[in-house]
């Protein structure tokens, strides 16, 4: 267990492997674990990846005048600056995936690229009463398969998630529309969504007619994918991270088909 000392409050982090930065931070529905398989594959693919438990997740602690919206996002920046990154790909799930779009929006110059999955992409006022609907662990228990190895764990640490966390979180991103954002990315991202997925619906086709005018955004269905699309197909998540990480040119990018097909 790794940890650091922010605005005098401890947070949690893990980190694996050797070479350039990567930060992968999780949603609301449970902490850094669910990481585990992409950093055990991207270590072994010169790269040093880091996974962080945000305000009220995991094992960071508890502090509710950080989470709002923009705290997880400060966070984010002052974990980056307390460990010397001065630049680094993001990854990010659902909640994590707005903080790190958000940080690639305010601060590009230490973003090299960006993956988001499960990203609320329109202003959704259900947003909230969807995730409160029932406990974190609940949701693991419902959307992560028994049979995983690492089931038990994944759901203890989900429980850990402070519902303040989870409620103040859900109504920020309630009001927030990414769509002007994405348009004007300068930065090369790559958007994923479950098809199968509860928590997070599908974007509208009609919401992303200006992101096809950006040749520095993709985006990705994973068909066979609940919320957790690095768990449900974690082989075909990771290499499309991996290709994505290591294209030359962005707008070259191709999906292959062995992977998923590409939105139109």
């Amino acid at each position: 267990m790794s940890a650091l000392t922010i605005q005098d409050e401890l947070v949690h982090y893990e980190v694996l492997g050797r070479g350039r930065a990567l930060i992968l931070v999780h949603g609301w529905l449970g902490s850094w674990r669910y990481w585990i398989p992409s950093m055990q594959q991207l270590s072994i693919s010169d790269y040093r990846t880091y996974a962080l438990d945000l305000w009220g997740f995991g094992d960071t602690s508890k502090v509710p005048d950080r989470y709002s919206f923009e705290g997880q996002v400060q966070l984010l920046r002052e974990f980056m600056d307390s460990l010397g990154i001065l630049k680094a790909a993001l990854v990010g799930h659902a909640l994590g995936a707005a903080v790190v779009l958000r940080l690639a929006e305010l601060y590009p110059d230490q973003v090299a690229r960006v993956m988001v999955a499960s990203l609320p992409m329109v202003g959704d006022w259900d947003l909230s009463s969807r995730v409160m609907s029932a406990s974190p662990a609940a949701w693991i228990e419902r959307l992560v398969g028994r049979d995983r190895a690492d089931f038990e764990a994944t759901k203890s640490e989900a429980g850990k998630a402070d519902t303040l966390a989870l409620e103040t979180s859900t109504n920020d991103l309630s009001h927030i529309d990414w769509r002007p954002t994405l348009s004007g990315i300068h930065v090369p991202t790559i958007i994923t969504h479950g098809e199968d997925d509860p928590l997070i619906p599908l974007p509208d086709e009609r919401w992303l007619v200006d992101l096809d005018f950006n040749r520095n955004v993709h985006r990705v269905l994973f068909n066979d994918s609940r919320h957790f699309p690095m768990l449900d197909e974690s082989a075909a998540f990771n290499r499309l991270l991996l290709e994505f990480l290591t294209a030359e040119d962005i707008s070259a990018l191709k999906v292959k088909e062995m992977w998923q097909r590409r939105i139109r």
